[in-house]
């Protein structure tokens, strides 16, 4: 018996070693066999390993050599029960290659793995379970564990993919996302760095990238890091990356820096659904990323990045107008932190004046599920001004069909003086708040509120884009409307600043009256501002206030059409009168068209001399006529050019020069002065009724009647030289020995004017004043008594129209007229 067994133990051993040796014949003669009529086993097999149907439907064939291959054709896959599609995986060509001698020492070489025109649809389901985890009870083998102790896997040699389309779906954020691998080339050799190459498409955008990474083992090894490079182009802009992966808590954990060369940031995120429209590049990003997460929807609550800018430029397209405004050297962050809002925080400069914006989004999360809408908050900062824009945006977020609340805070309008190219004045502070409508119409401010100093406004404005030249129509209706708020020259000398010398001003606007020169600033009143837009203003004021003088209540009513700025009207309700004016401003053929109309009934003098000096005790009541109509080449030149009629009646109280410095106002104080030196003498009234013709003013008739003397006189006022040439007569109303009623004359210019005596008339005078002994007695015999106050004398002045030689003081009689 023991012989027996020796020689069984023989037997088999040599029949082992027969075997072992027809094998290894076969791998070296590369023997393939056909294993089509295997093909329902190998279905059955592969279907009870992975726990999903499995279908072949091409031929299998196994190659035998000293790498084993196994090549299957139109191989099909079945997706997970209750999947989005049917098909998990799908493949024309599918070749496995195994080493069989490393096999042997207990190695899993992988001489090759190939696959051509295959489709890999990956998904997870609402709760992050994923369908590329199979079923847990199918085939599993209790000594697959100690198994692996004895089998490790040490490299593939060859990988590669060919025409590759792979979905990715993840139902917890109904996120769909898309690419294709046209070809895919690498290898993981044993202790050799992993080596791929892969060209593509991703969101229909190409790319080409070469990834680079450590050996095969340390990327299997989950507690250790694996470090990769990534370079290449994607959506047409260069890639340089660098990162590493490790795993935490059974969760990768990828960290990766890139760098970016002009990268189309408006392109990138049209692509994914967000924008439309976006014209933002940058020469440079840093984009700084740390993704957490195995579903795409743990990727997003997890994950954080930060996209430097670096000499980027941002070109906005105004809606409706398409008038490009480019915002240059842009740089900033980009932030997106786990579930917090996504930020914008970027900083540039247009036409060289620095701007900031911080736009505020919702979190990643928010867009990744696809919403109709998200809210978006957009902060400009700029020339101590604050622009908010606060709107819930369709999704992709256009410029068109828009509506926001807009909130605006300015230092001063005028800030914006260089940048626009325009001349407006030093008004401020500034704010408004309003619902602001973009269409393809135009835009609409509804529930406006606007403030200027301490001047409120409410109501709307329309601008509309739709006709040949775009039209803007206000209504506002003010409760409360300060003068001073709205006063250029105020806002100027309150600010600490020196205005703008008048005909500094004029000869500005006279050397290039129609376009200004380059960087000069357009002025509102020009013919180039006037001709861009139509509009209709109507505003209503309830009170008007002046200081703390109040007015009453007042409108006014202002078009632009083809050019022409119409006053029509502006009106004040005043306490016992008003202001009523008309004006009317036309550039046409290289002139000037301008005509003002105006009419003041019985207004407080003393709110205008308030308005200079708060502490002045001058008061009255005056009232104005004037109509003015010009051509002219220039606004210096209206003047010079003008017809029309200047009456002015005024009932001052306590008159001052140096309120005013202005050359009409000290006129009347030298003449005043001059024709009754009595200090406790005052001017009771004044009357002024002139006729304009190109450029010259003359009397119809002047009044003046003061505490001692009643004055009348002849006036020639010469815009074309600014010159003045004035004589006036006083008289004494009671007759005085020795006094001495000389005529004074005024002549000179506007700025500079000397007040004199006339010598023809200052010898009658002092002839008057020798022989007063003769005639004084006999004057106040039979003269009556004419009051101090000389009122009535002066509403019959307003009344009368004086001949040329018209030097007496006018009858005193019963009378009612502006002054009343």
């Amino acid at each position: 018996m023991r012989k027996f067994f020796r020689w069984l133990v023989i037997v088999i051993a040599a029949l082992s070693v027969l075997v072992l040796v027809a094998v290894l014949m076969l791998s070296l003669l590369d023997v393939t066999v056909d294993l089509d009529h295997f093909r329902g086993r190998v279905e059955t097999s592969a279907g009870a390993a992975l726990g999903r149907d499995v279908s072949i439907k091409g031929p299998v064939r196994l190659g035998l050599s000293g790498w084993p291959s196994i090549e299957v054709r139109d191989v099909e896959i079945a997706n997970a029960p209750g999947a989005s599609v049917a098909v998990f995986f799908k493949a024309g060509l599918a070749r496995l290659q195994i080493g069989v001698t490393p096999l042997l020492r207990g190695e899993l070489q992988i001489g090759e793995i190939t696959a051509e025109q295959v489709t890999l649809n990956l998904e997870n389901d609402a709760e992050g379970k994923a369908n590329w985890v199979f079923s847990e009870d199918a085939g599993i083998d209790p000594d697959a564990e100690s198994r692996e102790k004895f089998l490790s896997f040490a490299g593939l040699h060859e990988l590669s993919l060919q025409q590759l389309v792979l979905s990715y779906h993840d139902a917890a954020l109904g996120k769909t996302v898309n690419f294709s691998i046209d070809s895919l080339y690498g290898e993981a050799s044993p202790g050799q760095p992993i080596d791929m190459e892969l060209d593509g498409t991703l969101q229909e955008q190409p790319y080409h990238l070469q990834l680079t990474g450590g050996p095969v083992n340390e990327l299997l090894d989950w507690a250790a890091h694996w470090p990769f490079t990534l370079t290449g182009e994607a959506f047409g802009r260069r890639i340089d990356a660098s990162g590493s992966r490790v795993v935490k808590d059974n969760e990768p954990e990828v960290g990766l820096k890139l760098v970016v060369q002009d990268a189309d940031i408006g392109l990138i995120l049209e692509h994914f659904g967000l924008v439309e429209g976006m014209e933002m590049t940058t020469g440079v990003a840093a984009i700084d990323v740390l993704l957490r997460g195995d579903t795409l929807n743990k990727l997003v609550m997890q994950s954080q990045m930060v996209f430097a800018v670096r000499e980027g430029e941002w070109v906005i397209t105004l809606p409706n107008t398409q008038q490009p405004l480019r915002v240059r050297e842009l740089q900033g962050d980009i932030t997106v932190r786990q579930l917090s809002e996504m930020t914008m925080d970027l900083q540039g400069t247009i036409k060289q004046t620095p701007v900031r914006f911080l736009i505020t989004g919702a979190p990643l999360i928010e867009y990744m599920q696809a919403p109709e809408e998200l809210p978006l908050k957009l902060d400009i900062e700029m020339l101590n001004t604050r622009l908010s824009f606060d709107s819930k945006l369709a999704i992709p977020i256009t410029n068109r069909d828009v509506t926001m609340a807009l909130d605006i805070e300015s230092e001063r309008l005028d800030n914006f003086n260089e940048l626009l190219h325009l001349d407006f004045p030093p008004l401020g502070p500034v704010s408004l708040t309003a619902r602001l409508d973009v269409s393809k119409t135009g835009y609409e401010l509804t529930t406006l509120k606007l403030t200027v100093g301490e001047s409120d406004l409410e109501g709307r404005v329309n601008l509309d884009m739709t006709r040949d030249k775009p039209k803007v129509n206000v209504e506002l209706v003010s409760n409360r409307f300060r003068v001073e708020d709205f006063d250029a020259k105020q806002a100027e000398a309150a600010s600490g600043e020196q205005a703008e010398d008048p005909a500094e001003t004029a000869e500005k606007e006279q050397e290039n009256p129609v376009a200004p020169a380059t960087g000069e600033n357009r002025r509102l009143l020009s013919r180039e501002v006037l001709n861009k837009f139509d509009a209709d203003l109507h505003l209503k004021a309830r009170q008007v206030m002046s200081g703390s003088d109040e007015l009453g209540s007042g409108s006014l009513q202002l078009s632009l059409q083809d050019g022409r700025l119409a006053l029509q009207p502006l009106q004040i309700d005043t306490p016992g009168g008003g202001v009523n004016a008309d004006m009317s401003l036309l550039h046409r053929d290289g002139n000037i068209d301008f005509s003002v109309a105006a009419n003041v009934d019985h207004f407080d003098y003393g709110i205008l001399a308030r308005r200079v000096d708060h502490e002045t005790d001058m008061g009255g009541v005056m009232s104005l006529d004037v109509v003015v109509k010009s051509t002219a080449p220039a606004m210096a030149d209206i003047m010079a050019n003008a017809n029309g009629h200047f009456d002015f009646a005024l009932l001052p109280e306590n008159f001052s020069a140096e309120v005013f410095d202005m050359w009409a106002v000290n006129l009347i104080s030298a003449v005043a002065t001059e024709v009754d030196k009595d200090e406790a003498s005052k001017v009771n009234c004044l009357v002024v009724r002139l006729g304009l013709e190109a450029g010259l003013l003359t009397e119809k008739a002047v009044f003046m009647d003061t505490t001692q003397m009643s004055v009348a006189g002849k006036i020639d006022i010469d815009f074309r030289k600014q010159e003045i040439d004035i004589l006036m007569a006083p008289k004494a109303k009671r007759p005085e020995f020795f006094s001495l009623a000389t005529p004074v004359k005024v002549h000179g210019s506007f700025d500079d004017f000397g007040v004199g005596v006339s010598p023809v008339r200052a010898a009658r005078s002092v002839i008057s004043f020798v022989t007063s002994p003769l005639h004084v007695p006999i004057r106040r015999v039979f003269r009556k008594e004419v009051p101090e106050d000389g009122r009535e004398a002066c509403e019959l002045a307003w009344e009368k129209t004086a001949d040329e030689g018209y030097l007496e003081e006018p009858d005193v009689g019963t009378n009612t007229g502006p002054l009343h």
